[in-house]
C-alpha cells in the first residue's frame, strides 16, 4: 500500500514492507507491569497489543529520489512467524 503526500515540489511516498502479527507489550518490555498499560489502551496499544509497521520513505525532487530506511528485508522472518518482506513489490507499485 503507498501513500503520497507532496510538500512544495518534494513528493514523499511511503512504502509498508511487512506488518508482522501484533503481540503482546510484555514481548518488548518485559520489566513493565500489565497494568500499566491501560492508560494507553486506546492511543498506542490496539486490543492491548502492540502494532509494528515496518516501511520506508521514498523522496523525490529535482529528478533525485532518495530512500529513507530499508523496511525488514526479503526475509522469510522466522521471528515474524515466517513472514517476508513487500518493499521490492511495492517499489514496484
Amino acid at each position: 500500500m503507498q501513500e503520497r503526500i507532496t510538500v512544495g515540489n518534494v513528493e514523499i511516498i511511503a512504502l509498508i514492507d511487512m506488518v508482522p502479527p501484533p503481540r503482546q507489550p510484555k514481548d518488548f518490555f518485559p520489566d513493565v507491569q500489565s497494568g500499566l498499560w491501560e492508560p494507553y489502551r486506546d492511543d498506542v496499544l490496539e486490543s492491548g497489543m502492540i502494532q509494528l509497521y515496518y516501511g520506508c520513505f521514498i523522496v523525490r525532487s529535482s529528478g533525485r529520489i532518495i530512500m529513507v530506511d530499508t523496511g525488514i528485508g526479503p526475509g522469510p522472518h522466522l521471528t515474524r512467524g515466517g513472514m517476508e518482506g513487500k518493499l521490492m513489490s511495492e517499489l514496484g507499485g
